[in-house]
């Protein structure tokens, strides 16, 4: 068997690390003699030292939470703190978060039992935010963090499988041959070796998704103090009638709180959907969910036409 044929085979064999085939995978660039595809295999078992170089399929949007303490001891966990309350200098660091990992280690994290990991924010950022990032009811901001769900991971190392694959099934368009020939694989010009390089794995038309299709029913459609039309949107992206339910009860206690400022129960209720969506158990992007449940809210109050 050619090692293009047993790399082909390896690649799509989900017993086999995508890591041990981008090992043995450089031997095939000594063979191509292609610098750019040894780089690139390097990079992923290794990690990116440089994240502005690094593919698109490893930036991930996850929304940045908070932890809230507040007297006698209560807190507000999981609260969605919108990044554009943020400075500049802030804002442009949290919209994305590069995976820059060594393969290895998002291999191990996907096989870890815990659903959804943390990328905590140093103490210095929660500091700077609270100026900004308020809870009404004498809340202080005490932790921030950025979600990671171990679905991110798994679509990025799925991301690296197909890519490479691509480019092996271009490899193969260019001359059969390869499939059972090492020299008909050495025989490749190094213009058609990099021209499916550019085109497989530089390319990007296999970024991973972050968004979803939520809802035929506009945000805008939400009047003012109309809770038929919160609920009618709330139960278009997704929401349960529970959900829902808890939600009335949560602006009935929370009466009609001073803009900007959402209530405590509100607050608490958009981090539990936010987990939910994090969790997988409300089908909705996670990078659209604080960002959508907090429009919905400020609609009904009012506060944004």
């Amino acid at each position: 068997m050619s090692l293009l044929q047993e790399l082909r085979n390896d690649i799509m064999n989900p017993d086999i690390p995508a890591s041990v085939v981008l090992r043995k995978a450089k031997i095939l660039a000594a063979s191509l003699r292609h610098s750019e595809l040894d780089d690139w295999i390097s990079s992923e078992l290794n990690g990116y030292t440089d994240v502005s170089t690094m593919p698109a399929y490893r930036q991930t949007f996850p929304p940045l939470l908070g932890t809230f303490s507040g007297p006698f001891g209560s807190m507000v966990s999981d609260y969605a703190i919108p990044v554009s309350l943020l400075p500049d200098f802030m804002r442009d660091t949290l919209n994305e978060l590069p995976m820059a990992h060594a393969l290895r280690e998002l291999e191990a994290m996907a096989a870890s039992e815990t659903s959804v990991l943390r990328h905590n924010l140093p103490t210095e950022a929660c500091i700077l935010a609270r100026d900004v990032v308020k809870l009404s009811g004498g809340y202080t901001l005490i932790e921030m963090h950025q979600p990671i769900t171990r679905a991110v991971i798994e679509g990025i190392i799925d991301a690296v499988r197909t890519r490479f694959l691509d480019f092996l099934l271009g490899l193969q368009d260019i001359n059969s041959e390869v499939l059972t020939s090492e020299e008909a694989l050495s025989a490749l010009s190094k213009e058609q070796v990099a021209h499916t390089f550019n085109v497989t794995i530089q390319g990007d038309n296999n970024i991973v998704a972050t968004q979803s299709t939520l809802s035929d029913i506009s945000v805008q459609s939400i009047r003012a103090n109309d809770v038929d039309s919160l609920t009618a949107y709330l139960s278009s992206v997704g929401l349960t009638q529970e959900d829902i339910t808890e939600l009335k009860t949560a602006l009935e206690e929370d009466g009609q709180p001073e803009p900007p400022t959402l209530g405590r129960r509100v607050t608490g209720w958009i981090g539990a959907m936010v987990s939910k969506a994090v969790a997988g158990t409300w089908n909705v992007a996670l990078a659209a969910a604080p960002e959508l449940l907090k429009e919905a809210v400020l609609r009904h109050y009012g506060w944004k036409s």
